[in-house]
């Protein structure tokens, strides 16, 4: 990734596998099985110049996450990483990027509202209060949100992601949610719902 003018240091693995000879001769006859592929096509010997190994990235910025309105909404999936890499014995094979921000770090100080804020942010927003075991905040998650102010520049805002369940009175079933609240004004952050 320094290669190609990306910091590793700025970047968090959220998942990564490996795909060895066994794993491809096994991918392999599964497409054979469900004819994706033909038996024609099959390959004719497997080796370890095959072996590859995949890793699924997310960008940070001072040991934070940078997040996007995708990367929040599948924060606890597979799909949320910014990049995904494809490596081999011979280098890169494939790169994804969704997006990648450079950053201008400055030396400016921010004071967060009080954690007060935010849980009255949320039991504004639902309409009850936490405490009556109707909405629980399961996870609070603090990053960056780079909102654009024009074509070529971004402020960064801090925000936290508040991961939430709320069960309906009655039922066993648990709601998932999550609000996204500004980390200095402890207001809800609209613009990750856009």
């Amino acid at each position: 990734m320094q290669q190609i003018g990306i910091d590793a240091a700025e970047l968090e693995v959220h998942q990564e596998y490996d795909l060895n000879v066994d794993k491809l001769k096994e991918q392999e006859e599964k497409k054979i099985e469900a004819g994706d592929i033909e038996q024609s096509e099959k390959k004719e010997s497997w080796s370890t110049s095959d072996e590859a190994y995949y890793y699924y990235l997310d960008e940070t910025t001072q040991g934070l996450p940078v997040f996007s309105k995708r990367s929040v909404n599948d924060y606890a999936g597979d799909d949320r990483s910014q990049i995904i890499v494809c490596a081999g014995n011979d280098g890169i094979r494939y790169l994804y990027m969704k997006w990648f921000f450079l950053f201008d770090i400055g030396d400016g100080k921010v004071k967060f509202a009080p954690i007060d804020n935010i849980k009255e942010c949320i039991k504004t927003k639902y309409g009850k209060t936490l405490d009556e075991n109707c909405i629980t905040v399961k996870k609070m998650v603090l990053g960056v949100y780079p909102l654009a102010i024009d074509k070529e520049k971004n402020a960064v805002i801090p925000v936290w992601i508040c991961f939430l369940e709320r069960k309906t009175k009655g039922s066993e079933y648990v709601e998932k949610l999550y609000v996204p609240i500004n980390a200095i004004t402890g207001e809800e952050f609209y613009d990750m719902e856009g």
